[in-house]
């Protein structure tokens, strides 16, 4: 029931996390609502297994909330692990990043960047299917949108600490 739902934002994440494959196999595979999803009828006579979330706005809210939590959980990990921003040692820059994955490290880039971009997809990929802006912004305002900033806070604290330490250094005055 959606009420067990309700009271725990792992499980509501955990629930999208398995609706959200099996819609796609649905569509992708089988052509379920081919015909009508291409038109992206709001109220189609063949309605997705995300609709039951995305079209009521206290359950979205309530999907909202829990991503942005589970996100939020997830960048502080990031920034916190040993080694999140060491470059690797091998790592040769490169000049030219749009020949580039997301995933794949980029020159002297910490580890803590490729992992917040994979992140930010991740994110993406979890409302990508749904049909209309109102659906869609709650998760770029309320979940993307924060977590990239709370990123590059950490971003520049990891660059300010080193640079109070230098003025600090007796060498340097």
């Amino acid at each position: 029931s959606y009420k067990v739902l309700e009271s725990s934002d792992a499980l509501m994440c955990h629930t999208i996390d398995q609706i959200l494959p099996v819609d796609n196999q649905l569509r992708g595979i089988y052509g379920y609502a081919a015909d009508l999803g291409a038109s992206k009828h709001k109220h189609s006579a063949w309605p997705s297994m995300i609709d039951f979330f995305a079209d009521d706005e206290k359950r979205r809210q309530r999907w909202v909330r829990a991503d942005f939590l589970n996100a939020y959980k997830r960048i502080e990990t990031i920034i916190s692990e040993d080694g999140a921003w060491q470059t690797p040692r091998n790592a040769k820059p490169k000049h030219s990043l749009t020949k580039t994955k997301a995933s794949e490290t980029v020159g002297c880039v910490p580890e803590s960047c490729n992992e917040m971009l994979n992140l930010v997809k991740k994110i993406s990929n979890r409302f990508s299917k749904l049909l209309t802006p109102e659906q869609s912004f709650p998760f770029v305002s309320n979940i993307q949108l924060p977590i990239l900033n709370t990123y590059r806070l950490a971003v520049f604290n990891q660059l300010i600490e080193p640079a109070k330490n230098i003025k600090r250094d007796p060498l340097f005055h």
